[in-house]
C-alpha cells in the first residue's frame, strides 16, 4: 500500500457562518450593538473595579450575555 500526499487546499476567506453572521449584522438597525461573534443582541453590563471607596463607580463594560454563558467573555464596548 502506497502513500499520496495531497496539496494543501487554501483556506476560504470567511466561513459559512461568518456570512450568515455579517447578513444578520447588515440588516440591524444602526442604533443596535449585536456581538460581533454571535450577532447576540443580549448583553450584561459589569462593573470593574472601585473609586474613591464607593461601590459602582468603576469602568463599565457591556458582555456578550451568550458568549459568557459559555465561559468566552466578549467585551462589547
Amino acid at each position: 500500500m502506497s502513500l499520496k500526499l495531497v496539496p494543501p487546499q487554501p483556506k476560504p476567506e470567511r466561513t459559512k457562518r461568518q456570512q450568515v453572521l455579517d447578513r444578520v449584522a447588515a440588516h440591524l438597525p444602526p442604533h443596535l450593538v449585536a456581538c460581533p461573534r454571535c450577532s447576540s443582541l443580549e448583553f450584561i453590563e459589569t462593573i470593574l473595579g472601585i473609586e474613591k471607596d464607593k461601590p459602582g463607580t468603576g469602568e463599565r463594560t457591556l458582555i456578550c450575555l451568550h458568549c459568557y454563558m459559555r465561559g468566552e467573555r466578549v467585551v462589547i464596548r
